[in-house]
Formats: C-alpha cells, structure tokens, sequence
C-alpha cells in the first residue's frame, strides 16, 4: 500500500514538472501570458513604418506650404532691372514723344508704328524690302502676325488687318497678304534707356517714375503704370515730361 502511494507520488510529481515546464517554455515564447494578445512581429513594424510616415508627411506638408509661400511672394515681386528693360522697350522708340499713353489713346498708325520701329531694333531680319511699281518704289514689309504680336505682348491691343493705315502722305503702312508695308528708311532714333527712380507695387499693378537717358545725357523723365498678367507686363499709363 505504501509501495503505491509512493509510485502514484512520484508519478504526480512527474505530471506537475512538465506541466510547470510546458508553462514556462510557452510563456518564453510568447504564446501565453498577458503578452499573447501581441500581433506578429511584422504587423508592428509596419504599424511602426506607416507612423514614421505620417509624421514625415505632416512635416512635410507642413515645409511645403510654408516653401510655397515664399516662392510665390518671390514671383510676384518685380525686380527693377525687369521694368528698366520693359519702360526700355517704349523709350527706345520715343514712344511718348507725343503726349502719353493711355488704352485708346492711340492711333491706330501709332501703335503699328510702335511694333514696326521694335521689331526693327530687336529682330530687322524679320523685315524684307520690297519693289512695287508706284512713285514709293521701296516698301519695308513686316509680317502682320508679328507685328500684331508685340502689340499683344507690351499693350495688350491688336490692330485688324486694313487697306492704309495714315499719319501723312509721306508715313503710312498699307496692308496686303499678310504683311503692313511702309515706304523704306534706314536708321532709327538714338538708343533712349529708362532707369526706375522709385517703385510702388500693390498687386498686380505697379507705379512708376523714371528717368530716359541718351547719349548726351538725361533725355527726360516720367512716369508709368504696369499691371502683371499671364507671366507679362502690360503698360496701361506711360508720359514723359521733357
């Protein structure tokens, strides 16, 4: 009797020591315990990658619009060195000499005037030399499109295809297929550039005064609007005091 009971003891004791162990071994391994509602190990690195990203994001997001900012204040700020060479545009060919300028203040001979003498000064080859058989002979002809496109760029205005445009018997420009054509002349005015005296940007529009020098010095001075549109300047109000 005791014989068994001794045998039925140790078998317990057996029983209770792989028990404890299993326990243990399992408890190692994370697989029991209050740790075991844990998720993979790839699950929480994940977790871990997209919380990275999103504070990286909202950082960035953060440095993005800040940098956007600033860009855009940079753009929209003019530099004088751009309105010295858009005023320089106008006094090069005395655009002013007769009073100033405002939308539909002009003629239209005036303004076909204006695109012809700056397509002459920056790209000549764009004009050909033409004989017809009349008391003219000699017709300088600049393509109506290009023309036109100056006009669009620095005024904002075109000018329609029309039989004569006249100032006097001896200026005009005629228009035929495609092309204004005006009696030839060599030579342009002495070259007058404009230096910006003071600045005043509200906007998209800008207030200017000026000064026109030339060869012997200062030719004038003046004042000007500008207003900022589709990545141009647009002159809306230019005058010279003499």
């Amino acid at each position: 009797m005791n014989k068994a009971k001794a045998i039925f003891s140790g078998a317990m004791v057996l029983v209770i020591a792989g028990a404890s162990g299993a326990c243990w071994y399992l408890n190692e391994k994370g697989l029991i315990g209050k740790d075991s509602v844990t998720q993979p190990d790839s699950y929480v690195e994940a977790e871990d990658e997209y919380n990275d990203d999103m504070q990286n994001n909202v950082y960035n997001d953060n440095n993005d619009e800040k940098n956007e900012t600033t860009t855009v204040n940079a753009d929209d700020k003019i530099s004088e060195a751009e309105i010295n060479d858009f005023l320089s545009v106008f006094t090069k060919v005395y655009f002013s000499e007769k009073g100033e300028y405002t939308p539909g203040s002009r003629s239209t001979y005036e303004l076909i005037r204006f695109a012809y003498s700056h397509i002459k000064r920056t790209d000549s080859s764009l004009i050909e030399t033409r004989r017809e058989d009349d008391s003219i002979g000699y017709y300088n002809c600049v393509p109506a499109e290009e023309l036109n496109a100056v006009l669009s760029e620095y005024l904002d205005v075109t000018v329609p295809p029309e039989s004569v445009y006249t100032e006097n018997d001896y200026a005009f420009f005629r228009y035929s297929d495609g092309y204004f054509m005006t009696p030839a002349a060599d030579g342009l005015p002495f070259v007058n550039t404009a230096d910006c005296d003071s600045i005043e940007q509200s906007g998209d529009s800008i207030s200017v005064t000026f000064t026109v020098s030339s060869g012997d010095g200062v030719y004038a001075h003046g004042e000007a609007e500008i207003k900022m549109a589709d990545d141009r300047l647009i002159l809306v109000y230019y005058s010279l005091d003499k």
